[in-house]
């Protein structure tokens, strides 16, 4: 609550509980003048859109909740999007991902990486993606540790601290 405080919310018993055109204002002029804030474009030319209007990016200090009905392929998006981000931003992210075998989400991001199945992978291939995933991403042992919200928020600023954070999936929660 104290970060959401500092970043403009506001209790719902405060006197200014609508916000005016007034207040918007300055931030639709600049608009106007310099266009809508975009983001980062993770190199997806599908979600680039047709116009100015329709574009998905992602944004920093954002949440963004991806929802669905069960086995809808949630993960596996959310997946996608965080190899991109590395690919194509150099992005790192910490994966809480309560469901998934540790051992096989990690193969997924080597498979993804090197494009081919572990089968059909050499050594160099193998170690070439296994030091990509290594640099761009981290998974929280759920199997010997807590699930608890404050617990997630310990290793998420720990993590930060150390390796440097763009992205933090909680899959599911």
């Amino acid at each position: 609550f104290k970060m959401a405080y500092e970043n403009g919310y506001h209790n719902a018993t405060d006197k200014n509980v609508l916000y005016k055109i007034s207040q918007a204002k300055e931030h639709i002029a600049h608009w106007k003048k310099h266009g809508y804030p975009t983001g980062e474009f993770i190199g997806i030319k599908e979600f680039e859109g047709v116009n100015d209007d329709v574009k998905w990016h992602l944004r920093k200090k954002e949440l963004t909740v991806v929802t669905g009905v069960p086995n809808s392929g949630k993960s596996e998006f959310l997946n996608f999007m965080a190899y991109k981000a590395a690919v194509n931003l150099g992005y790192k992210t910490l994966f809480f991902s309560f469901e998934d075998n540790l051992d096989k989400h990690i193969e997924s991001f080597i498979n993804r990486h090197s494009s081919k199945r572990l089968k059909d992978r050499t050594e160099i291939e193998e170690s070439i993606s296994e030091a990509f995933v290594q640099d761009h991403f981290y998974f929280y042992n759920h199997t010997q540790r807590s699930s608890k919200l404050e617990e997630i928020i310990v290793v998420c600023r720990k993590v930060k601290e150390e390796k440097g954070l763009d992205i933090i999936v909680i899959d599911p929660f």
